[in-house]
């Protein structure tokens, strides 16, 4: 990113919003302030919703996990690093999103969610090509007008 931008949040990295005078960085925190803020908790679900859990789980999981291990594969591919007792790690989180996404059309459920946003598989889309309940998840999630209005702004 470009200083400037980097300039925008205390760490300097992305995300990073300004909303008036408001400037706010990471990801679950822009998501969460832009749901509740400009969407009236459209995204989110509530402590009394059933699949509450779930929708915490999975929210939280993109950042604390999906990531974290992606990462760690990817730099150490990118160094010649052997992975160690960590090689499986990003083959468990698949396998794990492979049977979430084989028991709910989302990941919270039967709604699309905040926890979607988070997760947002399509920029990852080619590592499930061969899983095939993500796949038809992906489709789903890039099928949505809402997602066909971003991808045409591109």
């Amino acid at each position: 990113a470009p200083p400037e931008y980097k300039a925008l949040s205390p760490f300097g990295t992305a995300p990073v919003i300004q909303d008036g005078p408001l400037t706010l960085g990471e990801s679950g925190a822009v998501v969460e302030y832009i749901c509740n803020k400009h969407g009236k908790g459209k995204l989110l679900l509530g402590p009394d919703h059933p699949d509450y859990a779930d929708f915490l789980f999975w929210f939280h999981f993109a950042n604390g996990t999906l990531v974290p291990a992606i990462m760690i594969e990817h730099i150490a591919s990118t160094a010649g690093i052997p992975l160690g007792p960590a090689a499986h790690r990003s083959e468990r989180v698949m396998a794990l999103i492979e049977a979430r996404l084989g028991e709910a059309a989302f990941f919270a459920g039967s709604e699309f969610t905040a926890a979607d946003v988070m997760m947002a598989l399509p920029r990852f889309a080619g590592r499930f090509d061969d899983r095939p309940n993500t796949r038809a998840y992906i489709d789903r999630v890039t099928a949505r007008s809402a997602w066909q209005r971003t991808d045409a702004v591109r």
